[in-house]
């Protein structure tokens, strides 16, 4: 994923992706979504504690300690998750799991005229990406904020992009959400890897939601 690009992230689920993520996770809100997340705009994801999967809903982008952008706190970097100090304490408690529909995003070595590319998967199916979540007391009350885990992109996309999030596999959520930070850590640098990640790209000019802007290319996984 991309900063300068500004990600954004897609909710709208095909009816068979919507279906098999809440016969998975019940607890995800059953109520209309918004098609598109933009950064600073609510984001629902997953928490586990010892009663199970429950859901929450935060503002998409950290506020990080010490200097940072607005704009890097969307993404906590695989690299830096056991270095940078927000990331560090998120990591040992305060992990989440991000559903996603796809994700919007621009490739590398675009020209200057504004292009994304719409990333997800070759068959209707959820992608879960690991997150880190944080609490926050406000005029409001407790707030809840959040950012994707992202690391440098798999076979596939390497190409294409500098980055994507970290993909996990449906059978290795749980284990991302109770193992040691360490090894949390080495799941979600390697997690979908090894199945190849999403698999289907579409280009669109200006980042557009309308289809017949776009170029729809397959690119083929390892």
């Amino acid at each position: 994923m991309h900063d300068d690009g500004m990600p954004i992230l897609v909710e709208q689920f095909h009816p068979d992706a919507w279906a098999q993520l809440t016969r998975t996770f019940p607890c995800v809100s059953a109520q209309r979504r918004a098609p598109e997340v933009h950064p600073g705009e609510p984001l629902e994801f997953l928490l586990l504690d010892h009663l199970g999967w429950t859901s929450q809903v935060g503002r998409w982008g950290l506020r990080p300690a010490g200097p940072a952008s607005a704009l890097s706190a969307l993404q906590a970097p695989v690299e830096i998750l056991g270095a940078h100090r927000t990331f560090r304490d998120l990591l040992a408690s305060g992990r989440c799991v991000i559903p996603l529909a796809a994700y919007w995003d621009a490739p590398t070595g675009t020209p200057d005229l504004p292009v994304r590319a719409l990333v997800g998967p070759r068959e209707p199916a959820p992608l879960y990406a690991a997150g880190v979540y944080q609490q926050e007391w406000t005029p409001r009350g407790l707030q809840f904020a959040c950012a994707v885990v992202t690391r440098p992109a798999g076979p596939g996309l390497a190409g294409m992009f500098a980055r994507m999030p970290a993909l996990l596999r449906e059978e290795d959520l749980t284990v991302w959400m109770t193992a040691a930070p360490r090894d949390a850590r080495v799941l979600a640098r390697d997690g979908q890897r090894r199945r190849g990640g999403p698999h289907r790209v579409e280009r669109a000019r200006h980042g557009c939601r309308h289809a017949r802007f776009r170029r729809a290319v397959t690119v083929r996984g390892r």
